[in-house]
């Protein structure tokens, strides 16, 4: 079970999607490749796909049975049994200025991938990724009970991007450390172009100002540690 390392998997989907053209902009608001409702309130109509990637959209609506104040204030530095206001509704921020480990808005960000790339995210991860640089065939991704929706007459079913209400990511540790080999090596696995170099690179020194980070906090979006906190799990960041 990798828990929130499986956010880090979301944004290797994310770079096959921009790889293969299929979102030619990652500043562009969301709503104008995905059309299920999710994007087309007044508040979420202007989240682009970087801020679903950076974990700041301030996303609103409930996803799964889920609605997004339920990670509202979640202090990922809090000792255990301390008190906490997780679960408390805050003032709403504009989208791309304020950071929030939020678990609905990380699962957001799935169902999106999951319409653009039109087939299942363990699929297309399995295809251009695990299967290229030699992963097994054990490690399994899985969503929710709840979580399915129908692509084009298929039912498929949208992946979560932790363990947080169940679902995640289970992989070896052997095939977790191919994939930060692949990182390491910026995309590429012998000399076959696994991901872009670019993508690779966008996610591994990018760094943001919103009002939880500042500017000298690294931000990554794919398979680092964040130096916000030591217990702080991966974040996403691209420019």
């Amino acid at each position: 079970m990798t828990f929130s390392v499986s956010k880090s998997y979301l944004a290797l989907c994310a770079g096959i999607a921009v790889d293969e053209g299929l979102i030619p902009d990652i500043h562009a608001p969301v709503r104008e490749l995905v059309h299920d409702g999710g994007f087309d309130s007044d508040k979420n109509r202007d989240i682009t796909w970087v801020q679903l990637l950076q974990l700041t959209s301030e996303w609103e609506g409930t996803l799964w049975d889920k609605p997004d104040w339920i990670d509202h204030n979640r202090n990922l530095t809090a000792k255990p049994g301390a008190a906490s206001e997780k679960g408390t509704k805050r003032t709403m921020q504009a989208p791309g200025t304020y950071w929030e480990y939020n678990d609905v808005r990380v699962n957001r960000l799935a169902p999106a991938l999951l319409r653009v790339l039109k087939r299942p995210l363990p699929e297309v991860l399995k295809e251009r990724i695990m299967d290229p640089i030699g992963a097994s065939d054990t490690w399994q991704w899985h969503g929710y009970e709840n979580s399915w929706v129908e692509i084009e007459g298929v039912r498929m079913q949208s992946v979560s991007g932790g363990a947080h209400w169940g679902g995640g990511l289970w992989i070896s540790t052997l095939d977790h450390a191919r994939v930060g080999q692949l990182m390491l090596n910026k995309g590429a696995w012998g000399d076959r172009r696994i991901l872009s170099e670019n993508w690779v690179e966008q996610g591994a020194v990018r760094r943001i100002r919103t009002r939880l980070c500042k500017d000298s906090d690294a931000v990554p979006h794919a398979a680092q540690r964040s130096r916000h906190s030591a217990r702080a799990a991966d974040r996403f960041c691209l420019k």
